[in-house]
């Protein structure tokens, strides 16, 4: 879809989907996802103005993590030497 009528054909029938809370599959089949909608804004946090700048400053001034050369920073996976592949 690289039309731009194309996309705001999409970005309007989202929008749709998003108001009934509801659309139908390729099969037919009625698909709700307004219990996903609502756990999404439920699980969603509102920043005032400039909030976001003075996150952005708090983490950028942050001490990094700094490993010597050699060092892995990725974590051991005992269970993955007891997995077999058949």
């Amino acid at each position: 879809m690289s039309s731009r009528t194309g996309r705001a054909n999409l970005a309007k029938t989202t929008l749709q989907v998003m108001d009934v809370g509801r659309y139908v599959n390729p099969q037919g089949e009625s698909v709700s996802i307004a219990e996903a909608m609502e756990a999404c804004n439920a699980a969603s946090e509102y920043f005032a103005s400039g909030e976001l700048e003075r996150l952005r400053e708090e983490v950028v001034s942050a001490p990094a993590l700094i490993l010597r050369p050699g060092l892995s920073w990725r974590m051991r996976r005992p269970w993955k030497a007891r997995m077999r592949w058949h």
